[in-house]
C-alpha cells in the first residue's frame, strides 16, 4: 500500500468514520489484513466515494424465525434488495465496494449511471473475495 493510501485510511479511522474515504484505500486495508480489519471495522459507519459500476436489485436470503426462542421454527425468505457497486475513483484498484440499501433509502438509485461519481454512507458488514477482486460490503446505506 502506498503512503498516500495509508494516510487516507489513517485519517478515515482517526476521525471515527466521518471523513470521506475512497474505495481503494478502504479495500486495501482489508486486503492487507482481512481479520484485523474485520474486527476493527465491523459495524462502523463509513462515508465512501467511488464510481458507479452497477446498481440494481439482488436477491438476499435470510431466515425468519417464528415461535419461542428455544422452540422456534424458521422460514428462508428471499428479498430483492437495492444495491450499488462502486469502484475506486482513481481507477487504480480492481477492488469494489458493494453497498446494500433498505428500500426506503434507495430512492436515488434509479438515476444512477455507470461512471457517475457518488458518495455513500453505510455500516461495514464484512470484507469478502470474489475471483481476483476484494470486496468491501456495507449495509444500511444512504446516498450523500
Amino acid at each position: 500500500m502506498r503512503a498516500r493510501e495509508w494516510l487516507a485510511v489513517f485519517v478515515l479511522f482517526a476521525l471515527g468514520g466521518c471523513a470521506v474515504a475512497d474505495v481503494g484505500p478502504l479495500a486495501a486495508e482489508g486486503r492487507a489484513n482481512e481479520v484485523a480489519a474485520q474486527l476493527r471495522n465491523q459495524g462502523r459507519t463509513f462515508r465512501v466515494r467511488g464510481v458507479v459500476e452497477s446498481a440494481g436489485l439482488r436477491d438476499v436470503e435470510h431466515l425468519e424465525l417464528h415461535g419461542a426462542p428455544f422452540s422456534a421454527t424458521g422460514d428462508r425468505v428471499v428479498e430483492r434488495q437495492p444495491y450499488i457497486r462502486l469502484r475506486d475513483t482513481a481507477g487504480q484498484s480492481a477492488d469494489l465496494l458493494v453497498c446494500y440499501f433498505e428500500a426506503r433509502d434507495a430512492t436515488g438509485l434509479g438515476g444512477m449511471a455507470t461512471g457517475m461519481a457518488v458518495t455513500v454512507t453505510g455500516e461495514l458488514l464484512r470484507y469478502d473475495r470474489a475471483n481476483d477482486q476484494f470486496l468491501v460490503v456495507l449495509r444500511h446505506c444512504a446516498l450523500n
